[in-house]
């Protein structure tokens, strides 16, 4: 396509008029067709969380994992359903500026949800923070409504909805936020959950997210106690002291073998005493 512009100039003693071409190639529609990405490129995958890639993958979900492999890590045993039962949960905090103000900020990593649930959070804080808020609304609700406490495994339910949700609409991106769930309800009794930035969740008896949680799984899978282990005793014997080692042993194998300094980690148990629940920090020496 072939486009011809005049311009006028005037000088002092003549006039000239000057003649611009401008020529503008387009592609033909086969070579178009091949520079754009196709179905062959990852580029058209990467940017909608909606879009299986042709292997079955969707990247946005992956990526978001990946924001939580650069969280600290974090751990959770589950003591016992017989004479003692509860959940330990351990976790490592973040270096904090040293000129933040921490009496004015909570630096807890274990945030409670309602009198019987608890939650630890690995990822993006902000993205932790809308979640916990949705699960404090979603328990309130539910205990105004029906004057009662909401089922531990049902809220934790809604909340994964909620994460799932966001991964299936375009234009949204997944929450980069894995949680642990410990809480207690009259049908089940004490129970540990871990969701992920897919909305999927499962229960467990010990188990870990955050950074390098495959090698704090690795030792929760050899230390902790199960019947089918030859010798083992079962979960339900598992002393607090022996929680508490195992969970220590977890987190130094996270951190690459880094010993783990009182101010660095928090460890949180949830216990009955008297007919309520009781969520308690452990003092680290």
């Amino acid at each position: 396509m072939l486009l011809s512009v005049l311009r006028n100039t005037r000088g002092k003693r003549h006039d000239s008029i000057c003649e611009i071409k401008f020529s503008l190639v387009f592609p033909d529609s086969a070579s178009l067709i091949t520079s754009w990405p196709g179905p062959g490129m990852s580029r058209g995958y990467d940017t909608q969380t909606t879009t299986f890639s042709p292997d079955g993958r969707i990247f946005q979900i992956e990526y978001a994992i990946e924001a939580i492999a650069h969280a600290p890590p974090a751990v959770a045993l589950v003591l016992g359903k017989d004479a003692a039962p509860g959940v330990l949960i351990a976790t490592v905090k973040a270096q904090r500026h040293s000129l933040v103000d921490t009496t004015k900020s909570a630096a807890e990593k274990t945030l409670r949800i309602t009198d019987d649930i608890v939650c630890c959070a690995a990822g993006l804080v902000s993205d932790a923070n809308i979640l916990v808020a949705h699960a404090r609304n979603i328990a309130q609700k539910h205990l105004g409504t029906y004057n009662c406490p909401i089922a531990f495994e049902t809220l934790v339910r809604e909340v994964c909805d909620v994460k799932q949700f966001y991964t299936q609409h375009g234009g949204l991106r997944p929450y980069g936020v894995s949680f642990l769930w410990a809480g207690w309800d009259e049908r089940e009794g004490f129970q540990l959950f871990r969701s992920d930035p897919s909305g999927n969740y499962s229960e467990w008896l010990a188990t870990s997210i955050g950074g390098n949680e495959a090698a704090a799984a690795s030792i929760l899978k050899q230390e902790y106690p199960t019947l089918e282990k030859e010798g083992g005793v079962a979960a339900g014997e598992l002393t607090l002291e022996h929680a508490e080692k195992i969970a220590k042993n977890s987190l130094e194998k996270a951190t690459e073998g880094t010993a783990l300094l009182c101010d660095s980690t928090e460890m949180a148990l949830l216990v009955r005493k008297g007919g309520k629940t009781h969520i308690s920090l452990i003092a680290q020496q």
